[in-house]
């Protein structure tokens, strides 16, 4: 169907680095991937992307995600 791209930013923290690689965060991006493209429901070869910065105290969190959404479909093969 088409390539999808999306970014989450982390809220930044001062003296504790912030977690952004939770499974939530992971289903979250995933599913915000879908419904970028309508009637998608699987993204195939896809790169998630964790990216990290500090500047002390300061921490800052991305979590990217890019690949292509496709539709799924069920066989109607009749098999002898």
């Amino acid at each position: 169907m088409g390539p999808v791209k999306v970014k989450v930013s982390g809220s930044a923290s001062i003296f504790k680095q912030p977690s952004l690689v939770t499974a939530e965060n992971d289903t979250t991006v995933y599913m915000v991937a879908l419904a970028q493209l309508p009637g998608a429901n699987l993204v195939i070869d896809y790169t998630k992307i964790y990216t990290g910065k500090m500047f002390w105290p300061f921490y800052w969190q991305r979590l990217e995600l890019e690949g292509t959404a496709c539709k799924m479909e069920g066989g109607q093969q009749i098999i002898k």
